[in-house]
């Protein structure tokens, strides 16, 4: 069982490995297509101005004519990339719901006995190193994003909107100096976030079907919300993340907890917030 274990760890590390080098080459793919269309962009407003206040007999039909095919060749290529919207959805999904998932494993081992009381050296750098990732990564923002997209910015049926009760955790996590109950104003507002995306998502599925737990709710939401090019056990996983994510949530009542655990937890919660809206096609929601 051990040597399995020691396998699988063994095999882990390799992929991830693996994927840092894939992430670097697709990086710089985008780079080049964001400078690319960055250059057309501020390119064509001046370019259109000049055509269209220069009088018609001082251009050419032959110099209009190289311009229109040029430009009408730009827009047949940036078709063609625009057409893998639907995997760059799906990518962008995935690479949140991967980062999700990474720090989950992380607190179930920071809370293992056999680390205790401290983590080794480099263990606890490399944890640093990802929050410090995390802190730089716009998770607030792209949230809000996704909400809006998905139309969990308006109130329902006189209940607050998620995105209201994540404005509320973040201004409290802003604060200066937590004061007793910190904790409290940041967390218990980003679970029920969580838990009132996911009533309000749950509510407007195409077909209505029994769903109690929050894994339900993920797995009925995946079935008929998902996007396509997501493996099909992408809201599985979600849905198994999500008891611990919740119960971890909640133990902000229970006892106060060091300024650097709520900041965890609010990155925690935000990467499960948006891999679960970050894996919706809201064509496939009712109107809200």
């Amino acid at each position: 069982m051990a040597d399995d274990q020691e396998k699988k760890k063994d095999e882990v590390v390799r992929l991830l490995s693996d994927v840092e080098s894939q992430a670097e080459r697709v990086e710089a793919l985008g780079q080049d297509i964001a400078r690319s269309a960055r250059l057309a962009r501020d390119v064509v407003g001046p370019v259109r101005d000049i055509i269209r206040n220069t009088p018609v007999e001082a251009l050419s039909k032959e110099a209009l004519d190289r311009q229109a095919e040029t430009w009408r060749a730009w827009q047949s290529v940036a078709g063609k990339i625009e057409q893998a919207r639907t995997n760059v959805g799906s990518f962008t999904a995935l690479s949140v719901a991967s980062t999700s998932t990474s720090t989950g494993m992380i607190a179930m081992v920071s809370s293992t006995p056999l680390w205790s009381p401290r983590l080794p050296a480099d263990v606890d750098a490399a944890k640093l190193r990802l929050h410090q990732t995390l802190e730089r990564f716009p998770l607030a923002e792209q949230a809000q994003s996704f909400m809006q997209r998905l139309g969990l910015d308006r109130r329902s049926g006189g209940r607050r909107a998620p995105l209201e009760l994540l404005a509320e955790a973040r201004g409290a996590l802003e604060v200066p100096a937590f004061k007793h109950g910190g904790a409290t104003a940041v967390l218990i507002p980003l679970r029920e976030c969580i838990e009132a995306a996911l009533a309000e998502l749950l509510r407007r599925r195409l077909a209505q079907e029994p769903a109690g737990k929050a894994q339900e709710k993920l797995r009925s939401i995946g079935r008929q919300c998902h996007r396509d090019g997501l493996d099909e056990a992408y809201f599985e996983r979600l849905a198994v993340e999500s008891e611990s994510l919740l119960d971890d949530l909640s133990g902000a009542k229970q006892a106060p907890l060091p300024r650097e655990r709520v900041i965890e937890l609010f990155h925690r919660g935000l990467l499960f917030l948006n891999s679960v809206m970050g894996g919706i096609d809201e064509n496939r929601l009712r109107s809200a």
